[in-house]
């Protein structure tokens, strides 16, 4: 095993908060950009298995819930878990890490509490049924109690400390009547000349060859992609167009305000020179018009775009699939 005192501050923290959201259960798909399993594996050495006393305090913690109109959420369910060991020998000698957990219900102010605990470390999640999690969710779950000597030397902050008057917020957005027959793709990959000729794409089909929407790219050959200079990217819908956006929950698409066209010019040594792209669009087809939201990703390095898209085939601007038949994208968790 590497000397696990090997880390750095960075790769602890990154390390330390994946920790924390693998142990409520939401870790994220892949590790963080500088973070390897062996980063995990040290600092997971140093928290847990080495045989060092790590004090118990009281554990207090108070919380409210809201939807996505900043109004109070009745009946939410709050988890919480926490440790209930003192020192990390026994917990290393007893296997398993023992954890106590209890779950409390948020009254009619989105409010909810728990008090006169003893601990080092709790991990809280929030939901109700019929609601989506808020992504900015994921980032309150760990609360560090108790401090261990090693906290200092890593830079790491002050335990948290519980106020009343200041609840951690928690967003969850109420669900709507959801579609059945959506047409839904998570990583659609259409073949693209690097020449900028144009190819038409049948999202709905999801196909190449014919479609409304055209997409062009420059791109330099793989054996030039590190002397490479410019590259271009261009995505065009003639009876329609794009409208990018930036809501958490894209389910309801405006009726106007699509551009036909969306380009990108990228040169090496200008301000807006990047590797890489990825956008976040409305988009609206046809006559009479077919709405969808479509996430675009491509870079100078890619042979093929990477589309993900979600159409309403029968002309409805609801966008919301049915339950259950909805891909489970971290955004749109139920």
């Amino acid at each position: 095993m590497a000397n696990p005192l090997s880390v750095t501050n960075e790769t602890f923290r990154l390390a330390l908060r994946y920790i924390g959201e693998s142990r409520g259960g939401h870790a994220p798909p892949k590790l963080p950009p500088g973070l390897t399993l062996q980063d995990v594996s040290n600092v997971n050495y140093i928290i847990f298995e080495w045989t060092m006393t790590v004090p118990p305090r009281p554990i207090s913690f108070y919380g409210k819930v809201v939807d996505e109109n900043d109004q109070p959420v009745v009946g939410a369910i709050a988890h919480f878990q926490w440790d209930g060991t003192v020192t990390n020998k026994n917990a290393l000698e007893l296997k398993d890490d023992p954890k106590i957990s209890l779950d409390e219900t948020s009254d009619r102010d989105g409010l909810f509490a728990l008090k006169n605990k003893t601990g080092t470390a709790l991990d809280v999640s929030v939901a109700k049924a019929g609601y989506y999690q808020f992504p900015q969710n994921r980032g309150a779950q760990y609360f560090k109690y108790s401090k261990m000597n090693l906290d200092s030397f890593y830079g790491i902050g002050d335990y948290f400390k519980p106020d009343s008057n200041n609840p951690v917020l928690y967003r969850l957005h109420k669900a709507g009547v959801g579609v059945a027959n959506l047409v839904i793709d998570e990583g659609f990959l259409p073949d693209v000349p690097f020449d900028g000729t144009p190819v038409n794409v049948d999202l709905l089909h999801r196909k190449t060859g014919s479609g409304p929407l055209e997409i062009r790219q420059t791109k330099p050959e793989r054996a030039k992609w590190q002397t490479a200079t410019n590259w271009s990217f261009s995505m065009r819908i003639s009876d329609g167009g794009f409208l990018e956006q930036h809501e958490e929950f894209p389910f309801r698409p405006p009726e106007s305000g699509y551009q036909p066209l969306v380009e990108f010019r990228f040169r090496k040594g200008e301000t807006n020179w990047t590797i890489g792209i990825r956008k976040d669009y409305y988009i609206k087809f046809g006559n009479p018009p077919v709405y969808g939201e479509l996430q675009m990703e491509t870079g100078f390095y890619q042979a093929k775009p990477v589309l993900k898209y979600v159409i309403n085939p029968n002309g409805s601007r609801n966008l919301e699939a049915k339950q259950g038949d909805f891909p489970e994208l971290p955004r749109w968790q139920r």
